[in-house]
């Protein structure tokens, strides 16, 4: 399932946002494909909604997931991205 993902990170020159696509989330880790990954190393923080699994339209069934952990690995092929091991993985309804 691919999601849209904002992540935010700090560096020597500040505070960062930017936005990318999951390629891959477990509560091991996420991969981010995305033209402005982080460097490796950094800490960053990766926000993204993942859709109800119902079909009650009176229940709402989203979740919230975040994902805190540390760039492993960065690419800069054709598909840019980066890929951070957990720390702390959050599903929070919302």
């Amino acid at each position: 399932m691919k999601l849209n993902v904002v992540f935010r990170w700090k560096d020597a020159d500040g505070a960062h946002e930017a936005e990318g696509i999951t390629r891959d989330l477990s509560p091991k880790g996420i991969y981010v494909n995305t033209a402005f990954p982080p460097a490796i190393h950094g800490v960053v923080r990766c926000y993204m909604l993942l859709p109800s699994l119902t079909d009650d339209e009176t229940e709402t069934g989203d979740l919230e997931a975040t994902v805190i952990g540390r760039v492993v690995r960065t690419d800069s092929s054709d598909h840019c991205g980066f890929a951070v091991a957990a720390r702390v993985f959050v599903l929070a309804r919302v």
